[in-house]
């Protein structure tokens, strides 16, 4: 996703929107890019109040997640935009507060809520792919792994299936 092409420009990413089914790894995947491109993440859930992301862009250089995109108010959506195009959030009294060195990654289950506007400016949109049961059971091994387990193929393989796609249902059979 650019990562290599932002690190030797160093420039900050192109701004995201990740989307797909609850629970199949958006916010993972918002941490995975963060540490390829060695930046702090911020992850803040929308709703948020125009002076909380405010005070949040002023103090803060990286990556923010809004997770929950399609739950940001219509006027919460029209204020991000000059935040992405132009780097600025503008405040009720139209003063505007500078965003340093950011990325904005959205997330998001239910891209049809969201302004086209928006969406036009989220300029990365990797596609979301269903998880195939032998992706699933390498992502069960993994998590078996990280927790101490050594879970055979076969157990893998089944607990991918019984988790039908989502890595979340897989990690409460795992852990």
């Amino acid at each position: 996703i650019r990562c290599n092409s932002a690190l030797i420009e160093d420039r900050p990413l192109d701004h995201l929107l990740l989307t797909g089914p609850p629970g199949v790894g958006k916010t993972s995947l918002a941490e995975v890019i963060a540490e390829m491109m060695d930046e702090p993440l911020e992850v803040v859930t929308m709703p948020i109040g125009l002076k909380s992301l405010i005070k949040l862009i002023r103090s803060f250089a990286g990556m923010l997640l809004l997770d929950e995109l399609h739950r940001a108010t219509p006027k919460e959506s029209e204020a991000l935009l000059p935040l992405l195009e132009f780097g600025y959030l503008a405040d009720t009294n139209g003063l505007k507060a500078r965003a340093g060195w950011l990325t904005v990654i959205g997330a998001t289950t239910e891209p049809q809520k969201l302004i086209e506007p928006l969406v036009d400016r989220l300029v990365l949109r990797p596609a979301y792919s269903p998880y195939t049961d032998d992706q699933m059971a390498l992502i069960v091994k993994s998590m078996g792994a990280k927790a101490g387990y050594d879970i055979d193929e076969d157990t893998a393989l089944a607990f991918g299936i019984a988790a039908a796609g989502t890595p979340r249902r897989a990690r409460k059979f795992v852990l």
